[in-house]
């Protein structure tokens, strides 16, 4: 029973950690004035899947992996402009169909192909297609792709239902920790040490992380 009630647990609060994000993506769809996304964060924490679920919002949706599919690496030879773009994605798989205004593309891997970077400003500048890239990005290879796409990008950054959960402990612990300094010093609770409203706060940012 105890076994069933963790599992339980940790798919509730796996379910509103993707709540977290499909909240995010909608609304970044619904900007009118919207950039390409990058999204970023460890391996398996379920970027991909987080970004398959969203694309149902789409008539189509174009699906390339760089590690997967590292052919795809290549599409950039003929140049940046998502109509070069496009041509070299079709040679490939002709069976995508890129529909202006109603076609997700999604690069994942990016860390892999920091070269695709380049092509997010051209894609915002034509404004035809939407584009997320995924990837798990850190040191070098996101500073490159930072640079050249610098004001043509907004980024996001997924957590693990670990790094949640593993940040609200924390924060109950030191406020635990507080609460007993209070008690054990007799000082009235006006009294609260900065320590402990910082814990308040930070389970106040969690609460508001779940919050469906």
């Amino acid at each position: 029973m105890e076994k069933c009630d963790k599992q339980c647990y940790h798919k509730s609060m796996e379910y509103k950690l993707r709540r977290k994000i499909d909240e995010y993506l909608i609304n970044w769809k619904n900007n009118p004035d919207r950039m390409p996304l990058i999204i970023k964060g460890a391996r398996q924490i379920g970027k991909t899947s987080s970004i398959e679920h969203f694309a149902k919002n789409y008539k189509n949706f174009v699906e390339i992996n760089f590690i997967d599919e590292p052919q795809y690496t290549k599409i950039f030879s003929s140049g940046y402009s998502p109509e070069n773009v496009i041509k070299e994605i079709s040679f490939i798989n002709p069976a995508f169909k890129f529909i202006p205004h109603e076609t997700l593309i999604l690069f994942d891997e990016l860390q892999t192909c920091p070269d695709c970077a380049t092509c997010l400003k051209f894609f915002k500048i034509d404004g035809r297609y939407d584009v997320i890239c995924s990837g798990s990005l850190l040191g070098i290879n996101y500073e490159e792709i930072t640079s050249v796409s610098v004001g043509y990008k907004e980024d996001y950054e997924m957590h693990s239902l670990q790094d949640a959960s593993t940040t609200m402990l924390r924060s109950m612990d030191e406020m635990s920790i507080g609460a007993r300094k209070i008690s054990e010093t007799g000082s009235s609770l006006g009294n609260i040490s900065a320590q402990v409203q910082t814990s308040i706060n930070e389970i106040g940012t969690q609460v508001d992380l779940f919050r469906v």
